[in-house]
């Protein structure tokens, strides 16, 4: 099975193996003569070929994610407003957002917490940067948010990512949870992620 892209797709490539045919030289041998030598097969051997392109091609195309295994709860700058939370990764979706052909990912933060749930922070990170000290393409969803965003689904198309979300909302109880749906566009150019309007409902 090879695999393709941020996410692998099966697949597979089918053998042809042929019978070589040896040609039988018989006949009366006259005196002083020899028999002929039979005809060299001058083609190139097919056997290994369909399996080894596919192979290179499937290498080839793989993208590189040189920010897996990365750990998010130290790498990057958000922290926990009390001493006694620590820092929790809900989620980490990787995809080619700069155009590089390098994966890139964007990383969903929040805190421990022992009641309600805390907010989340969304942020996007540049595939190219060292994991030690990843470089930031721009927080999508801010922990501060005014909405309260607890809830944030990420889909990442080249030079785009949209954030599906869910919000407590501006004036309504924590104790309410994420009643207000979202979503939201974040266009790359020139090096970050701009956001376009957020619609609700």
């Amino acid at each position: 099975m090879f695999g393709a892209v941020w996410t692998a797709v099966p697949g597979g490539s089918r053998l042809l193996r042929g019978a070589v045919l040896g040609l039988t030289v018989s006949g009366l041998v006259a005196c002083g003569s020899t028999a002929p030598a039979p005809a060299e097969n001058s083609g190139t051997d097919q056997s290994a070929s369909p399996s080894a392109a596919p192979s290179s091609a499937a290498a080839a195309a793989k993208p590189a994610h040189p920010l897996r295994g990365t750990d998010w709860a130290k790498a990057t700058t958000f922290r926990c407003p009390v001493a006694d939370q620590r820092v929790i990764v809900v989620k980490v979706v990787d995809g080619d957002i700069t155009g590089d052909g390098v994966a890139d990912s964007v990383v969903s933060l929040t805190c421990s917490t022992q009641t309600s749930s805390n907010p989340v922070r969304v942020e996007a990170f540049d595939g190219t940067s060292a994991p030690a000290h990843p470089k930031s393409l721009g927080i999508l969803i801010s922990e501060t948010d005014p909405m309260y965003v607890e809830e944030a689904d990420v889909t990442i198309a080249p030079g785009k990512v949209t954030v599906a979300g869910g919000a407590v909302g501006q004036d309504a109880p924590l104790a309410a949870g994420p009643q207000v749906k979202f979503t939201q566009a974040f266009t790359y150019r020139a090096g970050t992620l701009h956001p376009g309007p957020r619609h609700t409902g």
